[in-house]
């Protein structure tokens, strides 16, 4: 918090396990309104929907932009963004296949008026 601002920097850790269904897209966290937010996320795909299968994650800003991450199954990947306002994931396969898994560590910043 600076000397002359009213506002209070909060950081919250958030671990957690997602199984989307395999062809559709999930969304599996938002801001919700959060002030200032940014984050340092690692995500981890630990079961594809088939052999070679992949996920994509979207990562959208709340200025609009958006940043795609692709991952084949036991890859992980670690990012940091600012202004994340969405996470989206889509595991490649069809809905009969059942579903994916990802393992997902935030560590999100943000501003507490």
């Amino acid at each position: 918090m600076g000397i002359c601002s009213p506002r209070e920097r909060v950081t919250n850790l958030i671990k957690k396990c997602f199984t989307p269904d395999c062809g559709e897209n999930e969304i599996i966290w938002m801001a919700n309104g959060l002030v200032n937010p940014c984050a340092t996320i690692v995500f981890n795909f630990t079961k594809a929907c088939s052999a070679g299968g992949t996920i994509q994650i979207t990562l959208t800003r709340n200025n609009g932009t958006t940043r795609v991450i692709t991952l084949n199954q036991g890859e992980s990947r670690a990012i940091t963004i600012d202004g994340i306002d969405e996470i989206e994931v889509m595991c490649s396969g069809n809905a009969d296949q059942g579903t994916c898994a990802i393992n997902m560590c935030m560590i999100i910043h943000y501003d507490r008026c």
